[in-house]
């Protein structure tokens, strides 16, 4: 006979071993499908415009300039200006070195870790409570 536990853990085992690069990006930075593909387009150049970004991914310069601020502000791409053709400047992004981000990612899992340690070290805290207490 099969207990429910017995399927429930495997399936958990399961998660954590199918947990890849994008899952992490996606549970540590917030990022959707759609960021993770921004980010992704991003990383294979050198520097590129918001233009640039959203003519290689197909999206709306509006949704690819969310996020590139999204990812210079959670660390992982620079963001510099540069002079125009047409006078005034532009922007260009670029990602940030992988030693940057691995650094940022490091940091990130560990707090995540700690927190999560609390959060079932609450569960313990609960499941005590909730003991029968012995009778005298």
């Amino acid at each position: 006979m099969v207990s429910l536990v017995s399927i429930k853990e495997k399936e958990a085992d399961e998660l954590v071993e199918r947990f890849g690069e994008e899952d992490l990006l996606k549970c540590i930075f917030g990022l959707s499908s759609t960021e993770i593909e921004i980010y992704n387009t991003l990383s294979k150049g050198d520097t590129m415009t918001v233009a640039e970004v959203a003519n290689a991914v197909g999206k709306s310069r509006s949704t690819v300039e969310r996020s590139l601020i999204k990812f210079v502000q959670l660390g992982l791409a620079n963001r510099r200006p540069v002079l125009a053709r047409n006078g005034g400047y532009t922007y260009v992004y670029s990602v940030k070195s992988p030693e940057q981000i691995r650094s940022r990612l490091t940091e990130l899992v560990d707090a995540f870790h700690e927190r999560a340690k609390a959060i079932a070290e609450s569960f313990h805290a609960i499941a005590k409570r909730q003991e029968p207490k012995p009778r005298n």
